[in-house]
């Protein structure tokens, strides 16, 4: 819940700036999702750990952290949105169906035949996750969001990977 709270704050501040997510915005906006996103995903992976650890895990438990895995993906293609200032495109639209759909299936296919596949390979959401912080905190330190086409068309290539 706490990451999950992370992530929200870090897509309220950006909706603050640029609510169309088309314009590059300041560089601590960056550094400042950057942390959100580093700070959901380590929560995210020892919430289960730590109910495992102390026998205190449940159904309802694995729902709500289902629930906010399915929000969070929202979450993250906003903030992979704005960093590519794709706002005035249909790729948003694509990004969210393709993560969503990709999210049902993959749960999909856990509660049906009980193997949990989490990638491609050595590549998974976790190195997904890490690849746009990398890209955060290098808008961060260029100040104006990913807005080069070789750059923005190597993180999006780069994304499709994880999805």
């Amino acid at each position: 819940l706490i990451g999950f709270l992370f992530l929200t704050s870090s897509v309220v501040i950006i909706m603050l700036y640029d609510f169309t997510l088309s314009i590059p915005l300041p560089s601590w906006v960056y550094f400042y999702s950057a942390f959100c996103v580093l700070m959901y995903q380590t929560c995210d992976a020892f919430d289960g750990k730590i109910a495992r650890i102390t026998c205190s895990t449940s159904n309802l438990g694995q729902f709500f952290d289902r629930a906010c895995d399915a929000y969070s993906c929202i979450c993250l293609v906003l903030i992979g949105c704005q960093l590519l200032n794709l706002g005035n495109s249909i790729l948003p639209i694509v990004f969210q169906c393709t993560l969503s759909a990709s999210f049902f299936l993959i749960n999909w296919e856990e509660l049906q035949l009980g193997v949990s596949r989490r990638g491609i390979g050595n590549i998974g959401v976790t190195e997904g996750q890490f690849i746009q912080v990398g890209a955060l905190l290098y808008a961060g330190f260029e100040g104006n969001g990913l807005t080069n086409p070789k750059i923005s068309g190597l993180i999006v290539s780069l994304s499709l990977i994880h999805i």
